[in-house]
């Protein structure tokens, strides 16, 4: 009675409408027919094109996720790591959009990666494995760079983790993109032509078995001359070269550029004999005051004056150690 509020006629009819095709799980891609279905055994690159048994089409994913492409099926729970969905699909294509593999499993062609953050290739990776490599380094390889990233940089020169062709070196090496050319050279070391220092030639060069003081120079670089700041930063001037980085402007500062050696200078001051050795022996627990003599290893030191004779009931600036000519002077052997 009341269909006419629920029905509208569109037209009369005849026969029975055709199946439509099966119900897809994506709206259809921009081809016509499906790619080749994902096999486990073919290599795949960015930009790679498969399908799956379900008729969803996927794309592999650029660099830094092309890898996964060939440790997770498009459809497997991981898949998506290196795999994007481009749609569904119905029937075959041809040809195949794919790179044709060789029988090693390896692509064709290696992939195209966008150039890197430096103009020009570094040096070309060593394929007789005869250069080690270390952690951090990166090489050339077929137009690529690769930084070494293996936790053991041992791996970087062994075989089987050769960038690309071994079987392992992903373990090994990280692309970190394209490049052309060569690497620019820079000045080495690239530092500022500095002005004479007061004397003649390089002063002796910076050494952990030496003890520097105040005042004392030392050359680095083969032609920069560093004298060691006064207290309170001479002591840095033990604990850290001036070729130091991050550390060796704590204690030194650049007075200058040389070139060849000092001429040699008067015999060296001998220190005055301590007749008799009557000072006591260091003692870490006793307190001390300026002008006190103890005895340390076969020498004599003084407590310096105030305030350094502070540090001298510092156990740390003990004498003879490398911060203790801070709080001790020594006088002369015992």
């Amino acid at each position: 009675e009341y269909w006419e509020e629920a029905w509208t006629i569109l037209g009369r009819c005849a026969g029975s409408i055709a199946p439509t095709e099966t119900t897809t799980l994506y709206p259809l891609w921009e081809k016509v027919g499906c790619p080749e279905e994902y096999n486990s055994g073919e290599t795949y690159a960015d930009g790679s094109i498969v399908s799956s048994e379900k008729g969803v089409v996927y794309k592999c994913k650029p660099f830094p996720d092309e890898g996964h492409c060939n440790t997770h099926s498009p459809d497997s729970d991981y898949g998506y790591l290196g795999w994007e969905t481009l749609g569904s699909c119905v029937g075959t294509l041809s040809p195949t959009l794919n790179p044709t593999a060789n029988p090693t499993n390896l692509p064709t062609l290696l992939p195209t990666h966008a150039l890197w953050e430096t103009i020009g290739c570094p040096p070309e990776f060593d394929a007789s494995l005869a250069t080690a490599y270390a952690t951090g380094e990166v090489v050339e390889y077929e137009g690529d760079v690769y930084e070494c990233v293996a936790s053991t940089s041992a791996r970087c020169n062994q075989a089987g983790w050769e960038p690309v062709t071994g079987e392992y070196w992903e373990e090994a090496w990280m692309v970190l993109g394209s490049c052309t050319g060569t690497i620019v050279p820079t000045a080495s070391p690239s530092r500022e032509i500095l002005p004479p220092w007061e004397n003649t030639g390089c002063p002796e060069e910076y050494t952990t078995d030496t003890t520097y003081e105040e005042g004392d120079n030392v050359s680095a670089y083969e032609s920069r001359v560093f004298e060691c700041k006064p207290w309170p930063d001479m002591g840095f001037c033990n604990m850290f070269p001036p070729e130091d980085e991050e550390n060796g402007d704590l204690g030194w500062m650049t007075v200058g550029g040389c070139d060849g050696t000092l001429a040699p200078t008067d015999a060296p001051t001998v220190l005055p004999e301590v007749i008799g050795c009557s000072a006591p022996a260091y003692d870490s627990s006793a307190s001390y005051m300026d002008g006190d003599l103890v005895q340390e290893r076969g020498d004599i030191y003084e407590c310096n004056e105030w305030p350094y004779s502070l540090w001298c009931n510092n156990p740390v600036y003990m004498p003879g150690t490398d911060i203790g000519s801070s709080a001790w002077t020594k006088t002369g052997p015992c």
